[in-house]
Formats: structure tokens, C-alpha cells, sequence
């Protein structure tokens, strides 16, 4: 699912996608630790896959956080597109039930916008049912 805000600038907009892949029980027992780990596993997936059509991609350090008391990583990245535009992304990643939910915002430019930071926000106060 992905919401897309218009920004004025051509080509411009913030992106809020969050993605989730059912991989079954086998989450099922697993400790927070496995959690965490698992969390920083498969947001290196999906970093690398947000990074394939991109030219100059570069992400910094993984960051531990908690998402809806889940333990969770983020990362942010910078890149340019195929024609030439910066832009910007951070992604998340939290273990939910038997679920990989990865959550990220992007936009045009070199430096987070404010509606990335309102996506952030957004992402970082997560409940789960």
C-alpha cells in the first residue's frame, strides 16, 4: 500500500509505502533478540532492492528502534535517479505475527522534507492490533 503526497516541484512527491510478506510460522517462538536480528536481516533485502534502479546509492548505519513495541531497524539512504534527480528515502523493518512489514518514505531532494517527517512520525507511532 503506498501514498503518494504531490510536492510543486515536477517529478515531486513524498512517498509512504508499507509492504508486508506473510513467511508463516516461522517467526512463531522466536525471542525479541530473533526479532531484532531478523528486522536488520530483511531490511539489508529490501535496502538492496530499493537501491537497484538508482544510481550513487549509499545508506548509512542501521538504527535499532521500537515500532508498536516491536523491536525494530531503520536506515536512511541517498541516491539519484536514472534521470539525474536526488532523493532521499529511510525504510523501516519490524518482525509483526508471522509478517515482515517494512514501512518507507522517499522524496526528491538531498535533505529529509518536512512530509517526510511527518511520514516518520507516522511510521514511528505504528500501533498493532
Amino acid at each position: 500500500m503506498a501514498w503518494i503526497e504531490r510536492q510543486p516541484v515536477p517529478g515531486g512527491g513524498t512517498l509512504l509505502q508499507v509492504s508486508a510478506i506473510d513467511v508463516g510460522s516461522s517467526l512463531d517462538g522466536i525471542t525479541q533478540a530473533q526479532r531484532l536480528e531478523g528486522a536488520t536481516h530483511y531490511l539489508l533485502d529490501f535496502v538492496r532492492g530499493v537501491g537497484q534502479p538508482l544510481l550513487n546509492f549509499q545508506f548509512g548505519e542501521f538504527e535499532h528502534l521500537s515500532l508498536a513495541g516491536l523491536p525494530a531497524a531503520r536506515v536512511r539512504w541517498t541516491a539519484n535517479t536514472v534521470s539525474g534527480q536526488a532523493a532521499i528515502g529511510v525504510i523501516y523493518c519490524v518482525l509483526v505475527g508471522h509478517s515482515v512489514v517494512s514501512l518507507q518514505t522517499r522524496d526528491t531532494g538531498t535533505a529529509i522534507t518536512p512530509a517526510m517527517y511527518t511520514a516518520m512520525s507516522a511510521i514511528e507511532g505504528v500501533r498493532v492490533r
